[in-house]
C-alpha cells in the first residue's frame, strides 16, 4: 500500500495546484481509487477543470454535471409570477415560496420580516448591533 501511495504521490506532488481536465489512470480496484481521491482532496487540490469557464471541481462527477447543467446552458424553469429564471428546479420551488408565504421572522426593533432566521440575526447584528444568544 505505501508503494502504491508513493507512486501516487510523485504524479500528484503535495504543491502541485490544478491542472487541466484530465482523468488520471487509477488502479482498477475500487478501494485504492477511493482512497486516492480522498487523499487528493483533502490536500485541496481541485484537480478537474472546466474548459468553458475555468471553474475546477474536486470529482470528475461534479465536472459532468456542470457541463450538462451550468456551463453555456439558458435557465430552464421560470417563475409565473415575477418572470425570474432558474437552472433548478428547487431553486424555482424556494423562490416560489417567497411569493406566496409570509415571512416567518419578525424583527422586534423595525418593521423589517424574513423569511430566514440567518437573516433576520445578520439584520439585527449588522444594524441593531445585538449579537445572537448562544
Amino acid at each position: 500500500m505505501r508503494e502504491k501511495r508513493s507512486y501516487w504521490l510523485q504524479l500528484y506532488p503535495k504543491n502541485e495546484n490544478t491542472i487541466e481536465v484530465q482523468q488520471p489512470v487509477l488502479a482498477t480496484n475500487s478501494r485504492n481509487r477511493s482512497i486516492f481521491q480522498s487523499s487528493r482532496m483533502t490536500r485541496g487540490q481541485l484537480t478537474y477543470k472546466c474548459t468553458n469557464c475555468n471553474r475546477s471541481y474536486m470529482r470528475m462527477s461534479c465536472l459532468k454535471r456542470h457541463l450538462r447543467v451550468e456551463c453555456g446552458q439558458a435557465p430552464k424553469y421560470q417563475c409565473k409570477i415575477c418572470h425570474g429564471w432558474f437552472k433548478y428546479k428547487h431553486n424555482l420551488t424556494a423562490h416560489w415560496k417567497l411569493h406566496v408565504e409570509e415571512p416567518k421572522y419578525n424583527c422586534d426593533l423595525c418593521p423589517k420580516k424574513f423569511y430566514r432566521r440567518d437573516r433576520l440575526l445578520e439584520h439585527q447584528k449588522r444594524l441593531h448591533n445585538i449579537l445572537p444568544m448562544l
